[in-house]
């Protein structure tokens, strides 16, 4: 994507520097990790235990952020940083014109957001585009179409998020604004409304409190809890409307062990900026529905059957859920997670311990999971024969999100288990040189390369999944696996390279020194003094 002129960037390191530590996670994304909160304002969750049945989120309670009003020498937000504080300032989108029709693209893609971070980290100059008061503006006016994704700023507290009420294939405007104004009658109380994009469904705006959650356990809430119950509610009822979707989800980085080292980068989903054409939807929009993390967590768990993809005449409104987990893992092969995969992890780990500590600690699960996903990319490589790092970190996240495995993904533990197996000879290393994409001068993306690696052939074979088969103890009195002891001995014959010596990611990026910076063009130049004295 053309990088636009400068004043619509982020020009220096400094500029954007803020920004890039609020997106340093503070809190675990673990569900399991719930910090203790204050006494709830406005009794939210009063209503939600008093009333099972209507779920009425409350009146809206008045944050800091969201009540700034003219209150001596106060002055009110304009609705743009109103907008900027409730949205993201890396990822935003703009809806343009394809052979498909209309659509919206992000502005920043992730290939260029995961480059723009690999400058931060080396010092170069770098910057992103940002959306300016005349794009809101524009909007406004229906110029042009605006998105946004949620804020994962830690410093704010609070971020918008959009009920899209579709009505594309089937379903009429006045469904959906009557579906929508039921949920504002009976669930969301001062829920802002405008009519969708293009003229055939209604968007709803609420605020989110976060509570310092992480993007990762908020975008869980609002697709897997929040999103299902609407899907529930829009069955239950007869409204002339096809779906409801949540959008406006936050974008997610995954940091390494350096300081601004973004080891993948997932953007959100985009949603449509309010138009907020009148000052009274200005005022309404500032006086929308707030709920909290504590609210969506409070709402019941709804099953999320798979939907046959070949009923094309399926109305989404009578079939409430879908599949969305976008796993290919099949159930056969999780049942062998504590069967087969475990055995040979227990019998790795029992014969060449993996060091591991503090965060970073890796159990026999973590190795486990690590060995059937490799054994899946193994059997399924990319056609070029690389395996990205993200691909790993996506599968891993749809087997968890879909409550198949109890560890989430974790880069570090990631590197540790693939250095082990590396270091042991299990891994196949075609071309370990990777490359990060970047961005020159005149806004060409440059795509980067991800190394090329697998599982080795004797590695797959005992990764098979094998007919069991004990052998019995001389003497009687239980068994031992056969399997287990064939594993045994087949480690015991391995050696562990040195650290040194072990095969594992190097980057490599010969135009380098073409994107040098003054400073550091700096340290290869003689001081003139040097070469007069020589001269001397």
């Amino acid at each position: 994507m053309p990088i636009q002129s400068l004043h619509n960037s982020y020009r220096s390191y400094e500029e954007f520097s803020a920004l890039v530590d609020s997106f340093f996670p503070d809190i675990s994304d673990d569900d399991s990790q719930t910090p203790t909160f204050g006494p709830k304002v406005g009794g939210v969750e009063a209503n939600l235990r008093c009333r099972e049945h209507v779920k009425t989120f409350g009146p809206k309670v008045q944050t800091t952020q969201s009540s700034k009003v003219s209150t001596g020498r106060l002055k009110e937000q304009s609705i743009y940083t109103w907008l900027r504080n409730r949205t993201s300032g890396l990822d935003y989108g703009k809806e343009i014109a394809g052979r498909k029709g209309k659509h919206p693209v992000h502005i920043n893609k992730n290939e260029e957001v995961l480059a723009f971070f690999d400058d931060l980290r080396k010092g170069r100059r770098t910057w992103l585009d940002k959306i300016r008061n005349q794009d809101f503006i524009d909007h406004r006016k229906k110029k042009v179409t605006f998105y946004f994704a949620g804020d994962s700023k830690s410093k704010n507290d609070e971020t918008l998020v959009l009920i899209d009420i579709d009505c594309k294939i089937m379903g009429t405007l006045k469904g959906a604004m009557a579906f929508a104004k039921f949920l504002k009658e009976h669930h969301f109380p001062n829920l802002y409304i405008e009519v969708s994009t293009h003229g055939n469904g209604a968007h709803g705006y609420f605020v989110l409190s976060k509570y310092g959650y992480g993007a990762t356990v908020i975008n869980n809430l609002l697709l897997h809890r929040l999103q299902t119950w609407l899907r529930k509610i829009l069955a239950e009822q007869n409204f002339d409307v096809e779906n409801v979707e949540i959008k406006g989800t936050l974008p997610v980085v995954e940091w390494g062990d350096e300081k601004y080292e973004a080891l993948t980068y997932k953007s959100g989903t985009l949603a449509k900026l309010p138009r907020i054409e009148t000052p009274e939807q200005e005022e309404q929009l500032r006086n929308t529905t707030v709920l909290t993390v504590n609210d969506l967590q409070n709402l019941p768990v709804i099953e999320e059957p798979k939907v046959n993809k070949s009923t094309k005449t399926r109305n989404p409104a009578t079939a409430y859920v879908g599949s969305i987990s976008g796993k290919h893992i099949s159930q056969d092969e999780l049942g062998h997670l504590t069967g087969h995969y475990r055995e040979v992890a227990d019998s790795l780990m029992e014969v060449h311990a993996l060091k591991t500590s503090g965060k970073t600690v890796a159990t026999i699960e973590d190795v486990a999971i690590f060995l059937m996903l490799l054994k899946f990319f193994t059997d399924n490589m990319n056609p070029d024969g690389s395996l990205p790092v993200n691909r790993w970190s996506e599968m891993w996240k749809a087997v968890f999100e879909a409550g198949d495995i109890n560890r989430t993904f974790c880069p570090q533990r990631f590197k540790v288990i693939r250095d082990h197996l590396s270091g042991l000879g299990l891994l196949d290393w075609q071309d370990e040189n990777y490359r990060i994409g970047w961005t020159d001068e005149d806004g060409k993306y440059h795509k980067g390369k991800a190394c090329k690696w697998r599982a080795s052939k004797e590695f797959m074979a005992k990764l098979e999944i094998p007919v069991v088969a004990v052998l019995k103890k001389e003497g009687g009195g239980g068994g031992t696996s056969f399997i287990r002891t064939t594993l045994i001995e087949f480690f015991k014959f391995i050696t562990q390279l040195p650290s040194e010596e072990t095969t594992r990611p190097v980057l490599f990026d010969p135009e380098a020194p073409l994107r040098l910076n003054p400073d550091e063009i700096n340290q290869f130049i003689k001081p003139f003094e040097a070469y007069t004295s020589l001269a001397a």
